[in-house]
């Protein structure tokens, strides 16, 4: 799956076994992700999520649930926040 969201937004992936309680590995491209302040891992039942906080352009990549032999994998990409003014110049 592909998708995009905005920058700072915090986003879920999930994925569902076909069996509850099953250790699942997540992983952006070969990098084993670890549970912390930016990404927390969930386990409910046969669903596995994994959430990851205030995204940035540098979250984009394949993000993948690992189980055995197994994995899905969706593809994120973060779009980047336009830069504006917050105050225009005033003529004096």
């Amino acid at each position: 799956q592909r998708g995009c969201v905005e920058w700072s937004a915090s986003i879920t992936l999930s994925c569902e076994l076909s069996k509850p309680g099953v250790p699942v590995e997540w992983k952006k491209g070969t990098q084993v992700l670890k549970s912390g302040e930016k990404i927390q891992m969930k386990q409910k039942g046969c669903v596995n999520e994994l959430l990851i906080n205030k995204v940035v352009p540098e979250d984009s990549g394949d993000y993948s649930c690992v189980c055995g032999d197994q994995k899905t994998t969706a593809s994120l990409k973060i779009s980047a926040q336009p830069v504006t003014f917050k105050q225009k110049m005033e003529n004096q």
